[in-house]
């Protein structure tokens, strides 16, 4: 959010007074007024600051050596504008002098701040404090009382505290003061909590709907939180006012950063620059935009130019750090912010987000220093709070250790799926890289969470965003575990798979590849692993299907990096994974690995991608249409209602139907579903199957407890039909990737039939929904046991000593006997040992070690003979 010392341009008039009894500030009568001159006042709304500085100066030149205060203030604000900050520094001291205000005082102290001259910044802000004593104990205006607040956050003071007990109070006694709404909600907003600053920002709106700043910060709040009303109102709210208003325009070169679209962003930085070419943040953007370019020396002449200006000038290093974390670039990251830290001791936003940095490449202890660190200087950043609060549980968890993985997790997660967690990814290090040729920087570190919320702030400093399941940053992965969420509602080793690609993928391009490429290969190499897994094409595609077309290359990374909705999001992976599947399969894996490459030598990614496949883009964006083409084939079997009808009938109708189910709207599949539920109701059962059978075949991507599959399954289990039942739950398991309840109940049938290898089977596949299900963990053993697979029936039955505690001296006792019944006769006797250590009247311990021994006995005679 871009906010320039001092430059809040009122509102309103002055219209009050302030008086301050004891430490509360209490308001009185009004006591001055003043309005603005009209002829520079306009320029300057309309952002033309040049032009209202030039109108200004001539208007000054009548004035001898006495500037009226609100004139001074204005010509301050607008040299600030234009970074003529020596001159307006100048103006804030002859104000200060003649006028001991409080406003005044914070005003100087801020442009010094500005320009680097830290002395005289922290004598300034010690004259504030007594100014603002002074002022409190015998009087104060409402903008002398705004000062006092805007002191307490430059001395960094607690934001809830300063809330409560300076801007409410001037808030309640002055309702109309535009002003303290704004700054209020600066202060909410620079302490990350952007609902609240957004509800000031609109408050102040309320009273001032055309008030820039108020625009500005709001749209800012929306920036932060990913709320699509920045774009859909906000900015054009705020540039149909001022298009070159300084908040707007950061808030428009980041979005382009961000989306690693330098070019675009230079535009806009370069023609701010040219305005203000001491615009602090906005040199920090152009080096941004430069690092993207990999262009070291103009990003080096931008800080340069920085830094001439005020040598603690930590904004040209810390921006494009942050513009680097987004990129997934943390080593380049670490550099620039341990830089901006460098040159500014006091940019703590520098030292927790370096922080953070270190902690997403697995340096845990180096980051939780960096983050108490910037706790001790500023207590109140929620970020690192929470981050902290994080690594505190992070110490709990139990590590594991094998071959290039260090695992961290709850001991639970640990002793009851530790071990398979690591064997997929074993298996998946194996594969991918021979498959992708790469060699991967090690140890690979993996993180997982028993809480969500612990999971996110882990992962992107904030609770929240129920969506994700899993991130990885390239040498750490971070997921939630099963426990996280709804049992049965996701699978696990899906989600394990899809992150660990991620690492592939981003060490091959040494973390440059655009994110929509690194989930497309990630959800195309799950169907590999699984066809079941991966992303399907869900019903809701439809609509974006017959709104946006087929993305090209250059939409894709649009559906990451600002999703108009969850399902455009979906639809982004959806879309991602057909290019990825589109692309290896007809190019063929060479020539991905030959784009990848160049992509981690900093080519361009889309371009190397076409090169690679020996086309234009324009002729593999077409190739790609066609594939897209093909898969959705099947979304025209689905209805589809006009946002535009054609009649006034059916304008009518859909305006008082406007929640019409999707099954009440006609389509093939729909009749289909809608002629099976009238062949339910009528008891034509064999009827109904054969309906819902031509639905699936319609539209088999319906993967929902609704579908037509698990609607044939419910017909037949109620009609008693079981080896039709079971058939298609079969079905139901190999096409649901979390279809735990199936899997589970095939289990037991198998298990009743004798069939262990499809014990086996179906066992494992609910274990990759729910691994802490009991009945399931008792059928695994079982069939282990019949299925002679010693080694994974000993850790079954660790396994279950620990999660049914209340039978775990049964669990520990069959332990025993498997490994006498496996001629391990020392370890049994060890194991048995122990058991009757613990209970040495369990007599059935007591007879296995007597057996153990005797065998052992004999075995050594015959050894002896």
């Amino acid at each position: 959010m871009t906010v320039y010392p001092g430059a809040r341009k009122r509102a309103t008039a002055l219209t009050a007074c302030v008086v301050a009894a004891a430490c509360l500030g209490l308001l009185c009568a009004p006591v001055t007024t003043h309005a603005q001159d009209a002829d520079y006042s306009l320029p300057w709304l309309q952002g033309e600051y040049q032009k209202a500085v030039e109108i200004l100066e001539t208007r000054l030149e009548r004035y001898s050596n006495f500037l009226p205060p609100h004139l001074a203030e204005d010509y301050g604000e607008l040299l600030m504008e234009v970074g003529r900050v020596d001159e307006a520094i100048a103006v804030y001291e002859s104000l200060l002098e003649r006028y001991q205000e409080p406003q005044y005082a914070v005003e100087l102290a801020e442009a010094y701040r500005y320009r680097g001259r830290m002395e005289d910044f922290e004598a300034t802000v010690a004259r504030a404090d007594s100014i603002a004593q002074r002022a409190l104990q015998f009087g104060i205006d409402q903008e002398g009382f705004l000062g006092v607040a805007e002191l307490g956050k430059l001395k960094g003071e607690n934001p809830k505290e300063l809330l409560k007990l300076r801007y409410k109070v001037l808030i309640e006694q002055r309702p109309n003061f535009v002003d303290a709404y704004i700054a209020a909600g600066e202060l909410a907003y620079k302490a990350h909590g952007y609902d609240v600053a957004a509800d000031y920002f609109n408050q102040a709106l309320e009273r001032a709907p055309n008030n820039q700043d108020a625009i500005a910060g709001l749209a800012a709040c929306y920036f932060q939180s990913g709320d699509p009303r920045l774009d859909e109102e906000a900015l054009p709210r705020l540039f149909d006012l001022n298009e070159h208003h300084p908040g707007g325009l950061a808030i428009e070169a980041r979005q382009l950063l961000n989306a690693s679209q330098p070019e675009e962003a230079l535009e806009i930085i370069d023609a701010r620059l040219e305005v203000n070419p001491n615009d602090l943040e906005f040199l920090g953007f152009k080096a941004a935009a430069h690092f993207i370019q990999d262009n070291i020396d103009a990003m080096k002449a931008a800080q340069d130019q920085a830094t001439a200006f005020n040598p603690r000038s930590s904004e040209v290093y810390r921006i494009p750090g942050e513009v680097a974390m987004l990129q997934y670039r943390f080593a380049d990251a670490e550099k620039l912010l341990r830089a901006a830290v460098q040159r500014d001791e006091g940019d703590n936003a520098a030292r927790a987000e370096l922080g953070f940095a270190v902690l997403r490449q697995g340096r845990n202890a180096e980051g939780r220093e960096l983050l108490e660190t910037a706790q001790s200087i500023d207590p109140y950043d929620v970020q690192v709070y929470n981050m902290l609060e994080v690594l505190d549980s992070v110490d709990t968890f139990t590590t594991v250790e094998r071959g290039p993985f260090v695992m961290n997790l709850p001991e639970y997660e640990a002793r009851l799926m530790g071990d398979a967690t690591l064997d997929l990814l074993e298996e998946a290090y194996t594969y991918y890289i021979e498959k992708y040729d790469v060699e991967m920087e090690t140890p690979l570190y993996v993180e997982m969470f028993k809480e969500h919320d612990e999971f996110m702030v882990r992962s992107i400093g904030l609770p929240g965003n129920a969506g994700h399941l899993g991130i990885c940053f390239g040498q750490l992965m971070t997921l939630d575990s099963p426990r996280a969420r709804p049992p049965g509602s996701t699978n696990w080793e899906a989600v394990v798979w899809h992150e660990f690609v991620h690492m592939i993928t981003l060490q091959k391009t040494n973390n440059r590849m655009p994110r929509w490429l690194s989930e497309g290969i990630s959800v195309y190499e799950e169907t590999i692993r699984e066809p079941h897994w991966g992303q399907p094409m869900e019903i809701d595609f439809k609509q974006i299907v017959v709104d946006d077309g087929f993305p090209t290359m250059n939409m894709l990374n649009g559906y990451f990096l600002r999703p108009r909705s969850a399902q455009h999001l979906m639809y982004g992976y959806f879309a991602a994974g057909e290019f990825a599947e589109f692309y290896i399969e007809t190019y063929g894996q060479a020539a991905m690995n030959q784009a990848l490459d160049a992509i981690g030598d900093g080519e361009e990614p889309i371009t190397n991608l076409a090169k690679a496949a020996g086309l234009d883009m324009d002729a593999l964006d077409a190739a790609f249409n066609e594939h897209m083409t093909a898969r959705c084939a099947s979304l025209e079997v689905l209805p589809h209602v006009d946002k535009s009808p054609q009649t006034e009938e059916e304008a009518q109708i859909i305006a008082l139907t406007p929640q019409v189910p999707w099954l009440q709207k006609p389509s093939p599949f729909t009749d289909a579903m809608n002629t099976a539920m009238q062949f339910e109701q009528d008891g034509e059962f064999d009827k109904a199957i054969e309906k819902l059978r031509e639905a699936h075949e319609l539209y088999p991507d319906f993967v929902s407890t609704s579908s037509p599959l698990y609607r044939i399954a419910n017909i037949l289990r109620d009609e008693g039909r079981d080896e039709e039942y079971y058939a298609v739950l079969e079905e139901i398991v190999a096409w649901d990737n979390t279809a735990f309840n199936p899997a589970r109940d095939l289990a037991g049938y198998y298990a009743a039939e004798g069939r262990w290898d499809k014990v086996m089977e179906m066992t494992e596949a609910g274990y990759a929904v729910n691994p802490f299900d009991l009945p399931l963990r008792m059928l695994m053993l079982q069939a282990y046991r019949e299925l002679d697979h010693t080694e994974e029936a000993l850790n079954a039955l660790d396994e279950l000593a620990y999660l049914d505690k209340s039978r775990s001296t049964e669990y520990r006792f069959e332990h025993a006997d498997l490994l006498a019944d496996s001629g391990r006769l020392l370890e049994a006797k060890v194991s048995v040992i122990k058991l009757l250590e613990e209970l040495p009247h369990y007599w059935a311990a007591q007879e296995l070690l007597l057996d153990i021994v005797t065998e052992t006995e004999e075995a050594l005679f015959d050894a002896l003979d």
